[in-house]
Protein backbone atom coordinates (compact mmCIF):
# COMPACT_ATOMS: atom_id res chain seq x y z
CA UNK A 1 0.00 0.00 0.00
CA UNK A 2 1.17 3.66 -0.87
CA UNK A 3 -0.15 6.90 0.10
CA UNK A 4 -1.31 8.53 -3.07
CA UNK A 5 -2.73 11.57 -2.53
CA UNK A 6 -5.03 14.04 -0.25
CA UNK A 7 -8.30 15.33 -1.40
CA UNK A 8 -9.43 18.91 -0.14
CA UNK A 9 -12.67 20.47 -0.47
CA UNK A 10 -12.30 23.69 -1.46
CA UNK A 11 -14.96 27.22 -1.91
CA UNK A 12 -13.75 28.35 -4.94
CA UNK A 13 -11.74 25.89 -7.21
CA UNK A 14 -10.30 28.63 -8.99
CA UNK A 15 -9.08 30.68 -6.21
CA UNK A 16 -7.45 27.77 -4.88
CA UNK A 17 -5.55 27.07 -7.91
CA UNK A 18 -3.64 30.31 -7.65
CA UNK A 19 -3.28 29.43 -4.49
CA UNK A 20 -1.55 26.16 -4.59
CA UNK A 21 0.83 27.85 -7.99
CA UNK A 22 1.59 30.90 -6.71
CA UNK A 23 2.97 29.66 -3.04
CA UNK A 24 3.52 26.28 -3.68
CA UNK A 25 4.38 25.98 -7.58
CA UNK A 26 1.61 23.19 -8.55
CA UNK A 27 0.31 23.24 -11.38
CA UNK A 28 -3.24 21.57 -12.44
CA UNK A 29 -2.55 18.89 -15.18
CA UNK A 30 -6.32 17.75 -15.16
CA UNK A 31 -9.42 19.57 -14.57
CA UNK A 32 -13.23 18.30 -14.87
CA UNK A 33 -16.49 18.53 -14.23
CA UNK A 34 -17.87 15.41 -12.79
CA UNK A 35 -21.06 14.43 -12.25
CA UNK A 36 -23.72 11.38 -12.92
CA UNK A 37 -24.78 7.66 -11.67
CA UNK A 38 -21.97 6.50 -11.00
CA UNK A 39 -19.91 9.56 -9.21
CA UNK A 40 -23.27 9.81 -6.82
CA UNK A 41 -22.77 5.86 -6.06
CA UNK A 42 -19.14 6.31 -4.89
CA UNK A 43 -20.02 9.34 -2.89
CA UNK A 44 -23.30 7.67 -1.82
CA UNK A 45 -24.90 11.33 -2.51
CA UNK A 46 -27.80 11.79 -4.63
CA UNK A 47 -27.17 14.14 -7.87
CA UNK A 48 -23.82 15.71 -7.24
CA UNK A 49 -22.13 17.80 -9.24
CA UNK A 50 -18.15 18.51 -8.46
CA UNK A 51 -15.65 20.55 -10.07
CA UNK A 52 -12.50 18.58 -9.88
CA UNK A 53 -8.84 19.24 -10.41
CA UNK A 54 -5.21 17.84 -9.84
CA UNK A 55 -2.70 19.67 -8.39
CA UNK A 56 0.80 18.31 -9.20
CA UNK A 57 4.12 19.26 -7.76
CA UNK A 58 6.60 19.12 -10.70
CA UNK A 59 9.43 16.99 -9.98
CA UNK A 60 7.81 15.10 -7.78
CA UNK A 61 5.13 12.70 -6.74
CA UNK A 62 3.50 15.10 -4.57
CA UNK A 63 -0.22 15.36 -5.54
CA UNK A 64 -3.42 17.23 -3.91
CA UNK A 65 -6.59 16.78 -5.65
CA UNK A 66 -8.69 19.69 -5.31
CA UNK A 67 -12.82 19.79 -5.58
CA UNK A 68 -15.84 22.28 -5.39
CA UNK A 69 -18.87 20.74 -4.75
CA UNK A 70 -21.36 22.68 -6.99
CA UNK A 71 -24.52 19.81 -6.04
CA UNK A 72 -25.28 19.32 -2.72
CA UNK A 73 -23.78 22.83 -2.25
CA UNK A 74 -25.21 23.73 1.23
CA UNK A 75 -24.57 20.19 2.89
CA UNK A 76 -20.54 19.98 2.25
CA UNK A 77 -17.99 21.79 4.12
CA UNK A 78 -14.80 23.29 2.81
CA UNK A 79 -11.52 21.47 4.32
CA UNK A 80 -9.58 17.76 4.58
CA UNK A 81 -11.83 15.49 2.60
CA UNK A 82 -9.76 12.43 2.14
CA UNK A 83 -6.51 10.33 1.94
CA UNK A 84 -6.10 7.70 -1.04
CA UNK A 85 -4.12 4.42 -1.11
CA UNK A 86 -3.45 2.81 -3.92
CA UNK A 87 -3.90 -1.32 -3.44
CA UNK A 88 -3.07 -4.46 -5.91
CA UNK A 89 -7.07 -5.64 -5.17
CA UNK A 90 -9.25 -3.25 -3.53
CA UNK A 91 -12.12 -5.65 -3.79
CA UNK A 92 -10.24 -7.98 -1.06
CA UNK A 93 -9.28 -4.82 1.13
CA UNK A 94 -13.17 -4.11 0.61
CA UNK A 95 -13.83 -7.28 2.18
CA UNK A 96 -11.23 -7.16 4.71
CA UNK A 97 -12.38 -4.29 5.89
CA UNK A 98 -16.05 -5.19 6.06
CA UNK A 99 -15.07 -7.79 8.03
CA UNK A 100 -13.67 -5.63 10.47
CA UNK A 101 -16.84 -3.32 11.14
CA UNK A 102 -15.50 -0.71 9.10
CA UNK A 103 -17.89 2.08 7.99
CA UNK A 104 -18.40 1.66 3.91
CA UNK A 105 -19.33 4.17 1.74
CA UNK A 106 -20.08 2.11 -1.26
CA UNK A 107 -19.06 -1.14 -2.46
CA UNK A 108 -16.30 -1.07 -5.26
CA UNK A 109 -16.97 0.59 -8.35
CA UNK A 110 -15.20 0.69 -11.83
CA UNK A 111 -15.46 4.06 -13.33
CA UNK A 112 -15.72 4.05 -16.35
CA UNK A 113 -16.89 6.35 -19.85
CA UNK A 114 -15.93 9.53 -17.54
CA UNK A 115 -12.22 10.34 -18.82
CA UNK A 116 -9.52 8.11 -20.79
CA UNK A 117 -7.07 9.25 -17.64
CA UNK A 118 -9.55 7.56 -15.12
CA UNK A 119 -11.24 5.14 -16.73
CA UNK A 120 -11.07 1.60 -15.55
CA UNK A 121 -9.90 3.19 -11.85
CA UNK A 122 -11.31 0.43 -9.37
CA UNK A 123 -12.02 2.24 -5.79
CA UNK A 124 -14.04 2.50 -3.06
CA UNK A 125 -14.73 5.03 0.34
CA UNK A 126 -14.75 3.62 3.72
CA UNK A 127 -14.40 6.20 6.93
CA UNK A 128 -12.17 6.12 10.05
CA UNK A 129 -13.46 6.26 13.73
CA UNK A 130 -13.94 9.87 13.03
CA UNK A 131 -15.54 10.19 9.82
CA UNK A 132 -12.33 10.46 7.79
CA UNK A 133 -12.83 9.27 4.11
CA UNK A 134 -10.46 7.00 2.83
CA UNK A 135 -10.46 6.01 -0.95
CA UNK A 136 -9.31 2.44 -1.67
CA UNK A 137 -8.49 2.18 -5.47
CA UNK A 138 -6.69 0.56 -8.38
CA UNK A 139 -5.52 3.05 -10.94
CA UNK A 140 -5.79 2.30 -14.06
CA UNK A 141 -2.61 1.85 -16.44
CA UNK A 142 -2.89 5.68 -17.86
CA UNK A 143 -3.82 7.23 -14.50
CA UNK A 144 -1.09 10.17 -13.32
CA UNK A 145 1.01 9.01 -16.01
CA UNK A 146 1.10 12.14 -17.87
CA UNK A 147 0.51 14.65 -14.47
Amino acid sequence: MKLHHAGIQVKDIEESKKFYKTNFGFESPFEKVIEGEQFDKIMGLQASRIKFAVLKMPGTEVVIEIMQFLQPEQSINPGFRHLAFTVKNPDEWYEKLKTNHVEIVAPPHTISQCDPKIDGKRMFYCKDPDGNIIEIFKPNENMYSEW
